[in-house]
């Protein structure tokens, strides 16, 4: 054994590496771009409109913005557990698409009850309970890339992604522009479409 080849051991239970010149898989990247764009365009309307639910309960802008950034520090606690959890069942056949499929059905029911909340302890409920299992699977969702395009284009497809992100913005405005104040509900509604 050379000191340049790994143990026995090490390369039975390493997963093959792509080759370093093959193409980046589109079809992933489109799958991933969609993903990271759909839970990107949810989390700047909810950052842009949650502030003016509160600021019926609050008049302070600190308060405020204390709640909009606790309600993201739930990240700290759920992000490492379901990374974790990712992956474990990234090695298996079913890959990490269930967390983030289940993730973002669950964390529809908070996002689309946030204007149907009548009073502060309605909204924290649905901000809080939003906040938890969003961050949970956000990490998750940004790491999709790793799992079907080889090393060598991850950088292409992180631009395809970031580009789709940098959308997200334009979409969420555009929501905010010509929905919120005809209808808050149906507002919330059309990013979790």
């Amino acid at each position: 054994m050379t000191l340049d080849s790994p143990p026995a051991s090490d390369t039975a239970t390493t997963p093959p590496r792509p080759a370093v010149g093959e193409r980046m898989n589109r079809g992933a990247v489109l799958w991933v771009t969609l993903a990271v764009f759909a839970q990107e365009a949810v989390w700047n309307f909810y950052d842009a409109q949650v502030p003016e639910q509160l600021r019926q309960y609050f008049g302070s802008a600190g308060v405020i913005g204390l709640i909009m950034g606790l309600d993201h520090s739930w990240g700290i606690f759920t992000q490492p557990y379901v990374g974790f959890l990712s992956d474990k069942l990234a090695r298996r056949r079913t890959g990490r698409w269930p967390i983030v499929l289940v993730g973002a059905v669950l964390a529809t029911v908070p996002f689309i009850l946030i204007p149907w909340a009548t009073n502060l302890p309605g909204l924290m409920v649905c901000v809080v309970g939003f906040a938890a299992i969003a961050n949970a699977f956000k990490g998750v969702t940004e790491t999709l890339v790793s799992d079907y395009v080889a090393p060598s284009a991850r950088s292409k497809a992180q631009g395809f992604i970031k580009a789709g992100v940098s959308l997200t913005i334009v979409v969420s405005s555009l929501i905010s522009l010509l929905v919120v104040d005809r209808s808050l509900r149906l507002a919330f509604a059309i990013p979790r479409c």
